[in-house]
């Protein structure tokens, strides 16, 4: 199975950002090699800084799943297991509606082989905020999650052995 991002969204977002930083980077060291104008260098420094800030607070985000051997293992962006839920026993799911940024609110899907208490309603701002709940999934170790109206989280979830878990707050 391929890699199943948890949110496409983020992850293009930072590497079309990192894209643009090196091409403003060269664009910079041309112009300061050639005109020997250094104000430019050390905007274009603060840009990075920026840069870099943006995408290390973002860096929860990138998130990914891939299913092996029966189990639906969640990475973090540099390969550390954060959840792993075997497809094979009783799956519970909860499906949260998140806030990811700019963008209009998104579903999600908590999978785990243990009923857990709702990772819902987190609010940052009036709204559920994709980082918090994240955070409070991997915290727990027995959930994975993904995004819902995926096919194959729609495939996951037509199963016989899952359960939808309401906390009456839909």
């Amino acid at each position: 199975m391929k890699k199943k991002y948890l949110s496409v969204f983020w992850l293009a977002n930072c590497i079309s950002l990192l894209t643009i930083n090196i091409a403003c980077a060269v664009a910079v060291l041309i112009a300061c090699l050639t005109y020997q104008d250094y104000v430019l260098a050390v905007c274009q420094l603060l840009f990075t800084l920026v840069t870099v800030w943006i995408v290390v607070i973002r860096l929860p985000v990138i998130r990914y799943v891939v299913e092996r051997n029966g189990h639906a293992i969640m990475y973090s962006y540099n390969k550390k297991v954060m959840g792993d839920v075997d497809l094979r026993e009783n799956v519970f799911y909860e499906v949260l509606k998140i806030n990811e940024g700019a963008i209009p609110v998104q579903q999600y899907a908590i999978l785990s082989n243990f009923k857990f208490s709702s990772f819902g309603p987190v609010r940052k701002n009036g709204k559920n905020d994709i980082v918090i709940v994240i955070r409070a999934v991997e915290a727990n170790g027995h959930c994975i999650m993904l995004p819902y109206n995926d096919p194959y989280t729609l495939g996951l979830l037509k199963r016989l052995n899952c359960c939808k878990v309401s906390y009456g707050d839909e």
